[in-house]
């Protein structure tokens, strides 16, 4: 789950195995509409379809990112670096791995909002970052022992005492 390059130790967050299954079951009634078909149109859909069903299957990953000065989490189209000094707590607690709303998508939600951001792939537990400002940042990852590292790792670099709910 982890790495290091030039002084940031990077968590890296994948989809569980079983879920790299999912599209692949969407890959097969495409690829059998777009042959009994034979339109363009719709084999222009079904390429898209599939394109996206691969990038789904290898290229989805979540990050933290702890660095000497900022904290960076990314996710699917989302960025965004905390600087340390902002950072208020960093905690770890249990988690279903679900979204909780309408929108099922490996990151949802806005910062300042009462549940903040939520970087999500499915897990069990999550690395919980509060800061000054009022922002909250949520990242679920698969395993206690990998959010527990994660925690430790931005509690280091924040200075702040690392808290636990698990």
């Amino acid at each position: 789950m982890s790495g290091s390059a030039a002084g940031t130790t990077v968590f890296t967050v994948r989809p569980a195995p079983a879920m790299k299954a999912v599209p692949f079951a969407v890959m097969v009634p495409a690829i059998v509409l777009a042959v009994a078909v034979r339109e363009p149109a719709v084999q222009l859909i079904v390429v898209v379809i599939l394109l996206f069903a691969v990038w789904a299957t290898v290229g989805v990953r979540l990050t933290v990112g702890v660095g000497t000065r900022t904290v960076d989490v990314a996710g699917t189209f989302y960025r965004r670096s905390i600087p340390v000094d902002l950072i208020d707590s960093v905690t770890v607690a249990p988690d279903d791995g679900m979204n909780h709303g309408l929108l099922n998508w490996p990151v949802t939600g806005r910062a300042t909002s009462s549940g903040g951001v939520r970087l999500n792939l499915g897990g069990s537990a999550a690395v919980k970052i509060a800061t000054t400002t009022g922002e909250r940042y949520t990242v679920v990852v698969a395993t206690n022992a990998d959010a527990l590292a994660c925690r430790d790792a931005v509690a280091r670099v924040a200075e702040v005492p690392p808290q636990s709910a698990v």
